[in-house]
This record gives structure tokens, sequence and C-alpha cells, in this order.
């Protein structure tokens, strides 16, 4: 099963700063409501004790919604930093990157 050489494809630098950027505002936003769960925990234990949902405690459900929440931010992020199949394929007639990932 040889695939042959990894074939080095040069991305442009803009891009590379947009995903960083988009990757950046959505840390920025899982941190922030981190610190907000942080912040609960030790401002008010008492609410993470009690009970709500189903007869489980909040800190268990607070802490599989920051699980789920970390999750849907991988997705968004996984799909935000998708180039459109238009630049792929104006990619691939310039001879740039070529969408079948290098397999021969």
């Amino acid at each position: 099963m040889d695939h042959g050489p990894n074939e080095h494809q040069a991305e442009d630098p803009r891009i590379i700063v947009r995903q960083q950027r988009r990757g950046l505002l959505l840390f920025a936003i899982y941190a922030t409501v981190y610190l907000l769960y942080i912040l609960c925990c030790i401002g008010s234990p008492q609410t993470l004790e009690a009970t709500y949902l189903f007869g489980i405690a909040n800190s268990v459900t607070f802490g599989f919604g920051l699980i789920s929440l970390a999750i849907l931010i991988a997705l968004v992020y996984g799909l935000i930093c998708r180039e459109p199949r238009s630049t792929v394929r104006s990619l691939e007639h310039h001879g740039g990157a070529k969408s079948d990932g290098g397999v021969r």
C-alpha cells in the first residue's frame, strides 16, 4: 500500500492568518464560558450541588455542557475553515492543491 511520498502543499499566508483568528475567537468564546463556570464554582458552590435536571447534580450537567460546547466549537471551526469548492477547483486548474489528497 505505497501511497507515494508526501507532497508539500503551500498554503496562502492570508488563509492561515484568517484561520488562526477564527480559532482564537472560538477559543475566547469557550474560555469565557469556562471562566463563568469557574466563577460559579467559587462564588456559589451550592448552585452546583443542587439537582435540577433528572436528579443529576448541576455540576455534572454543567460539565457535560462544557464538553458538548467544546465539541460543537470544534465542528464549527472545521466548517468555517474549509475552503470553498470553487477555490479548490481554481487551485487544481492552476496546478495548486489536489483534491485527491495526493493519493495516486
